[in-house]
């Protein structure tokens, strides 16, 4: 589904790098993470606190360590994410293999609503894609960025294949809705890092 003009006047910049190819897009996450990490130390408390918890087990170094690959690997998640304004259906079917697509297709097969649970490894960013492999309804639950601009960006690459995006606090009624209205659907659920009790 190519992008509206609209759409592409409105997130020119992003648009234009969307077009690079991969190896040039991953030669500015290097970049990014030089400026990401090293320079703007962005969140860094943050991320050391929660490796800490994490891995109470870990010394200083390894910490250090994991702290450097998470920093590349977010700054692989934004290029990554970005490209899906311009990337191709050829293209993503050679980047994410779906195993066992079975296991979905029998659900589909049967009407029966499918709920996907998925942590933040890999790139979360690429639940997008499953409308390309599955012919049912897919909805995502996620949180509303603050930056108006931003978050716009961000549902134009979330919903470009045909997801569609809900904020998170209207999640539970969106499943009590679906399930009474009988719809067979795919709801996509990224599990917090550290989620609280509410």
């Amino acid at each position: 589904m190519k992008l509206t003009y609209i759409a592409r006047l409105k997130f020119f910049p992003f648009y234009l790098i969307s077009l690079l190819p991969m190896p040039i897009l991953y030669f500015i996450s290097d970049v990014l993470y030089i400026i990401v990490y090293k320079v703007v130390s962005y969140r860094e408390k943050v991320v050391r606190y929660n490796l800490v918890n994490a891995f109470p087990e870990r010394t200083g170094y390894e910490i250090n360590i994991i702290e450097k690959k998470f920093y590349h690997h977010l700054c692989d998640i934004a290029v990554e994410a970005i490209k899906t304004l311009t990337i191709s259906e050829k293209e993503i079917k050679k980047r994410l293999i779906i195993r066992n697509p079975e296991l979905l297709l029998d659900f589909q097969k049967k009407h029966q609503s499918i709920l996907m649970y998925a942590a933040h490894q890999g790139n979360w960013e690429w639940l997008v894609y499953l409308p390309i492999y599955f012919q049912i309804p897919s909805y995502t639950f996620y949180k509303p960025l603050k930056n108006g601009y931003f978050n716009e960006l961000f549902l134009t690459i979330r919903e470009r294949f045909g997801v569609k995006c809900i904020a998170a606090k209207k999640g539970y009624r969106t499943i009590i809705r679906q399930k009474n209205e009988n719809l067979p659907v795919m709801n996509c659920i990224i599990g917090d890092q550290s989620p609280k009790r509410k």
